[in-house]
């Protein structure tokens, strides 16, 4: 599969299948049917990652687009899944107003469709840049069965 085949919200997870095989994996960054669904992210876990985590996490903050990005070991995982979304998705998750209803959309508020809509600019410049970092381009990705 050539990444010129690859669905808008797959390229992250495209990417990065170049650099370690998944152990587990959420494909779709976000929901296409409705962009405003959630904020778009990406879940995932390697096998066997080793210090993998730790230079991603250098690459994501060296990523310039029009959002900051934030790479973490997710909040309430018991596998040891990390995420990677939006800074201020990230800093609302936080939040004891989030700890108590889960409502992004209510936290972020105006901004959240923003927040949505840049997030998804990101995803082609976030997937090329995370290549180019771990100079990928030429690799091709290890992709686990969808079934």
């Amino acid at each position: 599969m050539d990444k010129k085949d690859v669905d808008p919200s797959n390229l992250v997870a495209y990417s990065l299948s170049k650099l370690s095989t998944y152990e587990w994996v959420r494909y779709n960054m976000y929901a296409e049917e409705d962009i405003y669904n959630r904020v778009p992210g990406f879940h995932f876990r390697f096998h066997n990652a080793g210090d993998l985590y730790n230079e991603l996490t250098d690459c994501i903050e060296a990523f310039q687009g029009e959002l900051q990005w934030k790479l973490y070991l997710g909040l309430e995982t018991r596998n040891q899944n990390y995420s990677l979304e939006p800074l201020e998705a990230y800093q609302a998750r936080l939040t004891d107003e989030y700890k108590k209803n889960h409502n992004l959309k209510e936290i972020l508020g105006e901004k959240y469709n923003e927040i949505c809509e840049k997030g998804i600019s990101d995803i082609p410049s976030l997937s090329d840049h995370v290549e180019n970092w771990f100079n990928l381009e030429n690799r091709k990705p290890i992709l686990p069965d969808r079934d």
